[in-house]
């Protein structure tokens, strides 16, 4: 069977009862569709690009309805989607690298789009030849079911997902019809979703689990799901919970860090009304999960009704489908025994789903890990991807990989990890292995480390890295730290030796230098993982913003500029958005008529920025009016304004 039958199936069944219903950055609903109503927009759609004769689509939307619709149009359609992040004037430059990347990677193609993402496509010169065209669906006046469908094929290509290239260039994943449907299926039994059950999610539309999760799951289920920007999470991780509370939500999914987020962030004032009896599964997935992760969350929200056993820890890749295996006991398991390569206590991913193995291989023989011993994880099973578009290079390397011993073809996720009593863990990234002194030291666990060292210290924030200097390699540590505490020269030397400590005492190693930056400053994936490497290349080449860095390595040199203090303006509005602004964008100084363009600010930084201007001035103030209203002088104007 494929999803779009079992979407076609439940239609009949369910006519209008809400299949998305979507909210506001205030947390309102903004949006809902109805089985009924959303299939016939899709199928209309889908009769749109079949007349047209589109065979490829990259979908840049933003966080939304538009963009499902597009992509069941595609599936419907039997259009090749290819989801990327939201197009944003914020990150235009770097969206438009991605958007050429990716389109030159898989031919002639179309474009799907929305309104504001279109108006900055259109103005735009240079991008890809194989761009036939760029289509804002939110505007098409013809949408009508014009001709039949074709019919669709199991094995036939439904989606190329590209990875976010965090250990390497962005590569398109193959994921063909029947994989999409088994995601499905895998995720509600593991997670028991069904026709009752209610979903939330602000979870990037375009990541691979996001995808499932927020699309496919309640379209197989014939449930409901609610669904939040990412920005409206980052800017305000109460909406989250209070979305759960209020629309009594069984189900949510999110990385690690949201998790973190949401504990930390939530104040007491905000949870009084909150009641979350009603949150049966919490799913969690990205980076290693952490015994510290579900104490911290569970501690924030215990008095709010929440059950121990909600949280269910997941492991799957877009190459293997999101769900690969799924821990089913009552609460999450930790295990805390020494072994190689891992020291700190790891979530049990539980055993591998039916009809999917998954073995620990020594990369180096070939052969099968015993129990506890750690190797690179393998997998193989009926959702695992058929390989990388038009790249048999590294096809050959990962995909279709046999074993003497167990029979199938298998994939090297590049992932570390050991198998116990037949149940997963994972700990850590082959690629991002350090190899100090010729031992291997896995980064997360040095991060994982460090992070217990001082509450000063946020978990997610941490990349441990390695540079090449003229006594050999050495370790580095980037730690994101807010500016109040950089201030204090102690503080920082405090941290800065409780860190070396703590690095020594769990893995014998010495840091080269520890690199004090400002909240956000380290780069992530989509999905909340840290970027290691790319992180590294930034420092390498001195564009990591610093707060402050403490060396014990004479080949390690940094220049950091000297502090310049603004005089004040005499306007104490002025000075006080002034001062929000250095704060947030990390800076000694900004001339006033300076294009908020030359920061390349992501996301995460919008979000937090336009939160810290309402939370201050106590005026309604959307992210998207920082493109809007470009630079300093035009944004005080604009708040002054309104005061």
């Amino acid at each position: 069977m494929l999803i779009t039958e079992k979407l076609l199936a439940n239609r009949e069944l369910l006519n209008n009862k809400p299949l998305f219903i979507t909210l506001d950055s205030n947390g309102q609903q903004s949006k809902t569709l109805g089985y009924s109503d959303f299939m016939d927009q899709t199928l209309a759609l889908a009769s749109w690009l079949n007349t047209r004769g589109y065979k490829k689509a990259v979908l840049a939307y933003g966080p939304g309805i538009d963009f499902i619709i597009s992509f069941y149009a595609c599936l419907f359609a039997g259009v090749i989607a290819v989801p990327l992040p939201e197009i944003t004037e914020g990150t235009l430059t770097a969206d438009l690298q991605k958007l050429n990347i990716v389109s030159g990677d898989i031919g002639e193609c179309v474009v799907l789009t929305d309104y504001e993402a279109h108006q900055l496509l259109t103005s735009q010169a240079g991008l890809h030849a194989n761009i036939s065209t760029i289509v804002d669906t939110t505007t098409i006046s013809d949408l009508t079911l014009q001709q039949a469908l074709p019919a669709l094929k199991q094995d036939d290509i439904a989606c190329l997902l590209y990875t976010s290239g965090s250990t390497g260039a962005p590569k398109g994943v193959i994921i063909r019809h029947k994989d999409f449907y088994y995601n499905a299926a895998s995720l509600a039994e593991a997670s028991a979703f069904t026709s009752a059950s209610i979903g939330v999610s602000w979870m990037p539309q375009y990541h691979s689990f996001a995808l499932v999760f927020n699309a496919l799951l309640p379209a197989y289920a014939a449930g409901t799901m609610v669904l939040l920007a990412p920005y409206t999470f980052i800017a305000q991780p109460y909406r989250w919970i209070q979305a759960i509370s209020e629309y009594r939500a069984t189900h949510s999914a999110a990385p690690t860090f949201g998790y973190l987020q949401a504990a930390r962030n939530c104040t007491d004032e905000q949870l009084e009304s909150i009641d979350l009896s009603c949150w049966q599964v919490g799913l969690i997935a990205a980076e290693p999960i952490k015994s510290f992760v579900f104490d911290t969350f569970f501690k924030r929200f215990a008095s709010n009704g929440l059950e121990t056993e909600f949280l269910k820890p997941l492991y799957g890749l877009s190459e293997t489908g999101p769900i690969s295996c799924v821990s089913h006991q009552q609460a999450p398991f930790f295990k805390s025994e020494n072994t190689r390569a891992q020291s700190l206590s790891n979530a049990c991913l539980g055993s591998a789903f039916p009809a999917t193995k998954i073995v620990c291989v020594n990369p180096d023989t070939k052969q099968i890990c015993d129990d506890l011993e750690v190797g690179e994880i393998w997998v193989s099973g009926p959702s695992v991807s058929s390989g990388y578009w038009r790249n048999d290079e590294i096809n050959e390397q990962v995909f279709n990989q046999t074993l003497a011993t167990i029979p199938g073809d298998f994939f090297r996720t590049g992932d570390l990890g050991y198998l116990w009593n037949n149940e997963l863990y994972i700990t850590g990234r082959l690629k991002e292995i350090l190899i100090i002194n010729g031992k291997n030291h896995a980064p997360q666990e040095i991060e994982w480390a460090v992070q217990q060292v001082s509450p000063l210290l946020a978990n997610n924030a941490t990349a441990a890295f390695s540079v090449a200097t003229r006594e050999g390699e050495k370790i580095i540590l980037a730690q994101e730290i807010t500016e109040e505490i950089a201030a204090t020269p102690s503080n920082i030397d405090a941290i800065y030796k409780a860190v070396l400590q703590a690095a020594y005492r769990v893995h014998h190693i010495q840091l080269a230098s520890v690199i004090f930056v400002p909240v956000g400053s380290i780069p992530r994936t989509a999905g909340g993982k840290i970027r290691r490497s790319y992180c590294k290349e930034l420092f390498e080449q001195q564009q990591l913003p610093l707060l402050a860095i403490r060396t014990k390595d004479d080949a390690l040199t940094v220049s950091i500029p000297a502090q310049r203090i603004q005089p004040s303006s005499g306007n104490p509005l002025e000075d006080q958005l002034y001062a929000l602004f250095l704060k947030k964008l990390s800076l000694d100084l900004l001339p006033h008529d300076l294009e908020l363009d030359a920061f390349n600010l992501d996301s995460l930084q919008v979000a937090e920025l336009a939160a810290s201007i309402e939370s201050t001035f106590k005026i309604s103030f959307p992210p998207t009016l920082l493109f809007k209203y470009k630079n300093f002088q035009s944004i005080y104007s604009y708040i002054e304004a309104r005061m």
